[in-house]
């Protein structure tokens, strides 16, 4: 059975929740870097509809996991000290006379232990507490209240295609 009007909803569909979790990301404020925006994105691939992104994206959406495990582990340091050095976030340092300072971000080969120290603390923070404060500690859950909120209108958009397409075989097969 030939469905070019359910193909095009599915192709309406996807780019319409890849357009809504980037505004609700958006707006809850998840936009250090702008790649989980950029991440977002969509295949159909034969009947299937697929919609991915970053894999911090997940993070956000259920929180996180601990960084235990030896590449999992190395990777959240990694993403954490891009995160921090993008955020301007920067580590108390005393001086030889006792004073504090920020301490001065250096290139990534010749990190201060400073700043090695606070990412560790940060990831240890994470591990233990969650992500986001504002969401106690938990994923903000934007991914689902987005698909919750457009379940409806999905489902419609999917009935009233595969409708046409239903009438328009059964024209063609007269």
């Amino acid at each position: 059975m030939e469905t070019p009007n359910l193909d095009e909803a599915r192709k309406k569909v996807a780019e319409e929740l890849v357009l809504k979790f980037r505004r609700e990301a958006s707006s809850q404020g998840m936009k250090a870097t702008s790649d989980l925006d950029k991440s977002f994105g969509y295949k159909i691939i034969n009947d299937e509809l697929q919609i991915f992104a970053n894999k911090y994206a997940e993070a956000l959406n259920d929180g996180t996991s601990s960084a235990s495990s030896g590449s999992n582990r190395n990777g959240k340091i990694d993403r954490i000290r891009d995160w921090v050095r993008i955020k301007g976030i920067r580590p108390l340092e005393k001086n030889k006379y006792g004073n504090s300072s920020f301490a001065k971000y250096k290139n990534s080969k010749t990190k201060t232990s400073s700043y090695d120290r606070m990412v560790f603390a940060i990831a240890r923070s994470i591990s233990n507490k969650g992500i986001i404060k504002r969401f106690n500690y938990k994923g903000s859950g934007f991914v689902n209240r987005v698909i919750q909120e457009q379940k409806t209108e999905i489902k419609a958009i999917f009935k009233s295609a595969f409708e046409r397409d239903i009438k328009q075989n059964l024209k063609n097969n007269k």
